[in-house]
C-alpha cells in the first residue's frame, strides 16, 4: 500500500477456480471512490459454488441428485453453531440466505449436450473453492460410474 496506489495479487474469475494467477496489480488509490470492491471473505467466510452437470433425460435424476447431496454434505463442513450468530448479524444487515446446506437444482439444457442439468450448490471457503469442486466431482463420477441408470452427456 503506498501513497497513489496499492497492490493486489490477481485473482483470475470463472473457469480457473478463481485462483491466483501469481500476477501482482496495481490499483490506483482514487479507484475505490469511483468502483464497487469484491470482497470473498467479509462479512461472510463462505462464498456459494455451484457445480453443475448435465445427464440423459432418460436418467434416474432422483437418484443422481441425492448422491450429489450425500457426497457434498460429506465433502464440505457444516456451517457451525458460532457462524449463526455472525448469519444473525447478517440478517439485521438485509443479507439473507434461505438456507445454508448443499441443495440441488434442476433446469431443462436445451443447447447441446441437451438433458436435465442438475446443479449442485454449496459453501466453501473462497481459497478453497477449486480443490473442493475437483474432490467432490471425482466422489461424482466414481458412484455414476457405478449407477447403470445415470448417465452423463456430452457434446457431439
Amino acid at each position: 500500500m503506498g501513497l497513489l496506489y496499492f497492490s493486489l495479487l490477481e485473482v483470475a474469475d470463472g473457469g480457473s477456480g478463481e485462483q491466483s494467477t501469481g500476477r501482482l496489480v496495481r490499483i490506483p488509490n482514487g479507484i475505490v471512490i469511483d468502483h464497487a470492491i469484491v470482497n470473498y471473505t467479509q462479512p461472510f467466510p463462505y462464498i456459494w459454488a455451484e457445480l453443475p452437470l448435465i445427464l440423459s433425460f432418460e436418467s434416474n435424476h432422483d437418484l443422481a441428485e441425492a448422491i450429489l447431496v450425500e457426497i457434498a454434505n460429506t465433502q464440505t463442513e457444516p456451517v457451525v453453531a458460532g457462524e449463526l450468530v455472525l448469519i444473525e448479524r447478517l440478517r439485521q444487515r438485509n443479507i439473507l440466505f434461505s438456507r445454508l446446506t448443499p441443495t440441488v437444482y434442476r433446469q431443462l439444457h436445451q443447447n447441446k449436450p441437451a438433458g436435465v442439468q442438475l446443479t449442485l450448490r454449496f459453501l466453501c471457503h473462497p481459497r478453497q473453492q477449486r480443490e473442493l469442486a475437483d474432490r467432490m466431482l471425482r466422489a461424482i463420477l466414481s458412484r455414476f460410474a457405478g449407477c447403470p441408470d445415470i448417465t452423463l452427456v456430452r457434446e457431439g
